[in-house]
């Protein structure tokens, strides 16, 4: 996957692992509210953003864990914070 960071870098051809937000709102872990339409992500150096659900509940939608094989998915990339979207790469 390519990484495109708000902070205007790139890194291509990136890998990463970690869950989908889809399988832990399965299992129950992870349960919106009635009225929830988005949820915030707060990362490193105050940086937000705001996703609509169903797109972090996509299949493609990815909460990483490892970054390059790493168990640090913030070694490269910590910039940006750990999701991972292909279909939101343009």
């Amino acid at each position: 996957m390519d990484l495109h960071c708000v902070t205007k870098w790139s890194k291509l051809e990136t890998t990463w692992e970690g869950v989908s937000l889809q399988t832990l709102k399965e299992l129950g872990l992870v349960v919106p509210t009635e009225k929830a339409g988005f949820v915030i992500q707060h990362a490193e150096f105050g940086y937000t953003a705001n996703l609509p659900l169903e797109v972090i509940f996509g299949e493609n939608f990815l909460l990483a864990t490892h970054y390059e094989a790493s168990r640090s998915a913030w070694s490269t990339a910590r910039l940006c914070a750990g999701f991972a979207a292909p279909s939101l790469a343009g």
